[in-house]
């Protein structure tokens, strides 16, 4: 007789991550960083440097979208939460295993940001049209309509293994078909205001 034998992995919650003012501002500077980059035509991707946004807006920390981010976070979910499939909001999500226990998760949002802009790098972008499967996180920081974004985390212990969980929510959603992450020509000649880097803090 054959005997089936079924393996489990428990995956225990260890904790949630409301982030620390200080981890939201590394998320929110990591992103405008970037984003003022192409606004004033001097990003370059892999070789191709992009033209400047008329329509790039900056980024600033929203609370509600916190705390839909750390419950999804929570979840264990390994897919996009329904909101976002639903296209309420944009989503990134990061993972990061270690062997060792993980007691400060504020110390990773610079590697997740780093990590979704790497696949400009990794991959190119050739074009404000451009929405290759392979380069979605980064298009989403990007993205020039998006002008909100929260965060949160979790950490997990799967088995043998320590795992950060991070989650980030953009308003208004990024990366739709058909539109361009953002409009070319005169760096914020879009925007009623505008900042010193080149973003748009009003439409």
């Amino acid at each position: 007789m054959l005997k089936l034998l079924v393996f489990f992995t428990l995956v225990i919650v260890v904790s949630s991550i409301k982030f620390q003012l200080s981890a939201q501002n590394v998320i929110v500077n990591m992103h405008n960083t970037l984003r003022s980059k192409i606004a004033k035509g001097t990003y370059v991707a892999k070789g191709t440097r992009h033209g400047p946004a008329t329509n790039m807006r900056v980024l600033t920390w929203d609370n509600t979208l916190a705390a839909q981010a750390e419950r999804h976070a929570m979840s264990q979910q390994k897919g996009h939460s329904a909101g976002c499939r639903n296209g309420q909001y944009g989503e990134n999500m990061w993972w990061y295993f270690s062997p060792t226990p993980i007691s400060n998760v504020n110390e990773y949002v610079a590697k997740a940001c780093a990590g979704w802009e790497s696949e400009f790098q990794d991959y190119g972008w050739r074009n404000a049209n451009d929405l290759d499967g392979r380069i979605l996180h980064a298009t989403q920081m990007a993205w020039a309509s998006s002008y909100q974004i929260g965060c949160g985390g979790a950490i997990y212990r799967e088995g043998k293994w320590n795992k950060v969980m991070i989650v980030c929510q953009y308003k208004v959603k990024g990366n739709m078909h058909g539109t361009p992450a953002y409009k070319l020509g005169r760096t914020a000649s879009d925007c009623r205001f505008k900042t010193g880097q080149g973003l748009c803090s009003k439409m």
